[in-house]
This record gives structure tokens, C-alpha cells and sequence, in this order.
């Protein structure tokens, strides 16, 4: 199966996810920590493998 991976934690997650899914393809997504919990959620539900990411300031 090919994976796929995207960083972003918004409606772009969504979408790569829904795109992901309709594809049969395993999506790696990397969010911010503070991610609205409902993004997290509906990502889980559309069986993306998560990985939270902490924010660093330059």
C-alpha cells in the first residue's frame, strides 16, 4: 500500500485524509499539538495514522 504524508492541522488535514481514504492509501499526517480536537478526531476516523508535532520559535 502506498502511504502518503502531509504536515498540516487543518482543513487541508481533512481533505488530504478524505482524498487519502477514497484512494486506499495510508496517510501519515503531522499536526501541530494544539489542533483543534475535532480535526484530531475526524482524522482518526478517516484512519490516518497521526503524529503530533511540537511547535518550536525560532
Amino acid at each position: 500500500m502506498t502511504r502518503t504524508r502531509a504536515a498540516t492541522g487543518g482543513n487541508a488535514a481533512l481533505a488530504a485524509a478524505v482524498i487519502a481514504r477514497a484512494r486506499e492509501r495510508s496517510l501519515d499526517i503531522f499536526i501541530p499539538a494544539d489542533t483543534n480536537p475535532r480535526v484530531v478526531a475526524a482524522l482518526s476516523r478517516l484512519g490516518a495514522t497521526i503524529h503530533v508535532c511540537v511547535r518550536v520559535s525560532v
